[in-house]
Parts: structure tokens; C-alpha cells; sequence
């Protein structure tokens, strides 16, 4: 098999893990904000709050925008669609996709610092989050500017590969003419730190759960601290898999350490890997972690699985 048709095989399976992970993932993330929504004054507490901003980009900004910058770009079924775009589509595609990066980090650190206070203060931190909430939308949603702008003026293009996926490079005609800020450096480095703070506040989290459990009897009350530590590691282990894959993809590209053909197979990853924390794993956890979401889902959704403990 030559290493066109490896590409183009590779990309059907990325896609199709994809699509298997993220349909029923988004079905259900859907039905789960509109439960919470539904039932506003029993659900009205700075954490579903928080999973509601998240939920917004996560479908909204993410997954519906991603149909466009990472999923049918790469199958090579509309090239002329993405042909015929204008100079700044290509810049558009990227930033989109860049942008939603940040977002994912800055939510992750959020979570993590939400959970943090719930341990710390757990009589104390509803009437914190109050002033920290608007705080951590700013931040999730106006942040990434700071580090994605520069696509804005990147001299961009769009290319087709031998195996028909279109692929957006950069234009080398274009480049002297425009001094740049490399976007990959940024990238590296802002993966570095991310993954420096999420590791720091996960490891936070743990020790003090670890120091409040230790004052408390083995019950019911516990067993749910447990399941939230078990919720908040699933969504920080999903955004290290991203992190590291980014950092793996600009390192490679910076460096050139393996051939160009592995840039493509590695970059054939990111939508399975995006849908996993973008999706699937607040969807299912969160599933998991309340079942009193669950319950109430389930009185319109009886097929939905159910689970005993209320811990939310």
C-alpha cells in the first residue's frame, strides 16, 4: 500500500472514531443542558453554571465549527467549497480551530479551580463564585485572543494533498513580505504552561481531597467526593492528551523530526482526541457523577442508564 493510500485510510479511521464518539456524545450533552435548563431553580449552583459556559463552546464553538475546519476539509468531499473561499477563509479556519484550543485549556483550569474550592470551602464557595464566574467567562472566551490574533495576518493558504484532503499551509511567496511572530512557538510554549498549571491544580485537588477525606467517616457524603474527584480527573486527563498532542504536532513541525507523511497521520488524530474532551468525556461524566441530572433525564429519556448516588 503506498503512503497516499495509508493517508487517506488513516483519515477515514480518525474520522469514523470521531463520529462514533462524538454523535451520541453531543446528542446527550444536548439533552443534558436542556434538563438543566428545564429545571433551572433545582440546578442553579456555580457548577452547572460553569458546565453550561463550557457546554456552549464545547457545541457551539467547537464541535459544529470543527464540521468545517477539521472534519470534511480532511475527507476531500467539498474541495471546491473550500477552494473558491476568499484570502481570509483559510485564516478564519485556523484561528477557529487555535482559538478553541485555549478556550478548552482556560475551561479545564476553571473546572479545576472550581473543584479546588468546593474541597477547600465547601460551606464558603457559592458566594465566591459569584464574582469568580463572570471572571472565568471573560477569560475563557476573550483569553485566547491574546494568543490567536496573529492568524489574522498569517499568509495562508489552501493546498490538496495527493490523498485529496485539503490542508492549509502556509504561503511561502508570502512570507518575506511579512515578518511574523511564529504561531508554532506560541503554541509550543502555551502547551508547555498549560500543562505546568493544569498538573499543579490537579495535584492540589487531589492532596486536598486526600487531607479532608482522612476526617471523614467511610459513607455516603465520601463515597460522592470521591465520584466529583473521579469527574475532575477524567476532564483534566482528557485535556492532557490534547495538550501533549499539540505539543508532539509543533515540536514535529518546528523541528522536522520524522517525515512530512507523519505530520499528516499525527494531525489525522486531533478530531477523535478533540471529541473526547470537547464531548464526550463532560457528557458521560457528568452522566455518571449526578444522578440527579440523571433522574431527571430519565423521566423523558428512560433509556438513558442510571446509577444510584447523587453527588452533585
Amino acid at each position: 500500500m503506498s503512503s497516499t493510500s495509508k493517508s487517506a485510510v488513516d483519515i477515514y479511521i480518525g474520522q469514523t472514531i470521531g463520529a462514533i464518539i462524538s454523535v451520541p456524545s453531543v446528542l446527550l450533552y444536548l439533552i443534558e443542558c436542556w434538563t438543566i435548563v428545564r429545571n433551572w431553580k433545582q440546578f442553579n449552583s456555580s457548577f452547572y453554571k460553569l458546565f453550561l459556559l463550557s457546554a456552549f463552546n464545547n457545541i457551539f464553538m467547537n464541535f459544529i465549527p470543527s464540521i468545517i475546519f477539521a472534519r470534511l476539509i480532511r475527507l476531500g468531499w467539498i474541495n471546491n467549497f473550500y477552494l473558491g473561499l476568499p484570502n481570509w477563509g483559510p485564516n478564519l479556519l485556523i484561528f477557529l480551530m487555535f482559538y478553541n484550543y485555549h478556550c478548552e485549556n482556560f475551561i479545564t483550569i476553571s473546572t479545576l479551580l472550581h473543584r479546588l474550592s468546593v474541597i477547600a470551602k465547601p460551606f464558603d464557595y457559592e458566594k465566591s463564585w459569584r464574582l469568580y464566574l463572570p471572571l472565568c467567562g471573560i477569560l475563557i472566551f476573550f483569553g485566547p485572543l491574546l494568543f490567536t490574533y496573529r492568524f489574522g495576518y498569517w499568509p495562508l493558504i489552501f493546498d490538496v494533498n495527493k490523498d485529496d484532503s485539503v490542508e492549509i499551509v502556509m504561503n511561502i511567496k508570502s512570507i518575506e513580505e511579512r515578518p511574523l511572530i511564529t504561531n508554532y512557538m506560541v503554541m509550543l510554549m502555551t502547551s508547555i504552561g498549560y500543562l505546568f498549571v493544569n498538573i499543579l491544580l490537579n495535584l492540589a485537588v487531589y492532596l486536598i481531597y486526600r487531607k479532608k477525606q482522612s476526617n471523614l467517616p467511610t459513607n455516603t457524603a465520601n463515597d460522592k467526593s470521591s465520584r466529583l474527584l473521579v469527574y475532575t480527573i477524567a476532564i483534566f486527563f482528557a485535556q492532557l492528551l490534547l495538550c501533549l498532542f499539540w505539543l508532539f504536532l509543533t515540536i514535529q513541525v518546528l523541528g522536522n523530526i520524522f517525515t512530512a507523511n507523519f505530520n499528516l497521520i499525527l494531525s489525522n488524530q486531533y478530531i477523535w482526541l478533540s471529541d473526547l474532551r470537547t464531548v464526550a468525556f463532560p457528557a458521560w461524566f457528568l452522566l455518571w457523577a449526578s444522578t440527579e441530572l440523571n433522574d431527571k433525564i430519565r423521566q423523558k429519556f428512560p433509556w438513558i442508564p442510571t446509577f444510584n448516588e447523587d453527588i452533585i
